[in-house]
């Protein structure tokens, strides 16, 4: 599953992750909270101590950024930004290719408005694909594909995220997925594939896309490439 982003059997109808928006909201699990503990620290420098955090808690409150969750879905990643502190200034913009995703998360903003658990209060939703993002050329400061960049048009998108993001703009491809490197259940899941499959070629997966890189240094001037 994706945060409502497609691929071409999305675009044609055959699949549609709108259909279940209300699953979506209540079951759908986010990134864990050292990746946004992480992202918070990129963007804000933000430091891991209470009493260092105190002391930039005015400059985080006053730098603004134009944060764009592209293939939004309900909004995962939009309003667990728009709940922390240090983005009270910016403007978190989701937008997924489903009506029926964008009408979920603007039912959550509702919610979490009147339950005062939003620290933002620049949080918009809107209908729109990847391969045609609806803001402006050069309008944004940092892009966020949270599980979905495998269902887009990349012929397409990456020159939609370029036109759109800043020149000194930040790019975040994210996918959670299991590493057999890394977690034994992961790896005796995947003997157990080789057991029955001798011929499965997609085992020891190191998380990292090199096809991707390959693309980001074709579209962009890179200043740093981080891995998290």
């Amino acid at each position: 599953m994706t945060e409502g982003c497609y691929s071409h059997s999305i675009a044609d109808g055959t699949v549609d992750f709108g259909k279940r928006s209300d699953d979506y909201v209540k079951y759908r699990p986010g990134f864990p909270e050292n990746w946004f503990e992480r992202l918070d620290k990129i963007l804000f420098g933000r430091t891991t101590t209470e009493e260092e955090n105190s002391k930039e808690q005015e400059k985080e409150k006053r730098k603004h950024l134009v944060i764009l969750d592209l293939g939004s879905g309900p909004g995962v990643i939009t309003l667990e930004l728009g709940r922390r502190k240090g983005y009270e200034n910016c403007e978190i913009m989701g937008v997924d290719i489903s009506s029926n995703q964008i009408a979920a998360a603007r039912k959550r903003v509702k919610e979490m408005e009147n339950e005062k658990l939003l620290s933002c209060k620049k949080i918009e939703f809107k209908v729109g694909s990847a391969e045609d993002i609806p803001m402006e050329n050069a309008s944004v400061d940092v892009i966020i594909c949270g599980q979905c960049w495998p269902f887009f048009d990349t012929t397409k998108a990456w020159p939609s995220i370029h036109r759109v993001l800043k020149e000194s703009g930040l790019l975040i491809i994210a996918q959670y997925c299991y590493l057999p490197r890394m977690s034994y259940i992961a790896h005796i899941t995947e003997q157990l594939v080789y057991k029955y499959n001798p011929s499965w070629i997609h085992g020891g997966f190191n998380g990292i896309y090199p096809s991707q890189i390959d693309q980001v240094f074709y579209f962009f001037i890179v200043d740093n490439l981080i891995f998290f």
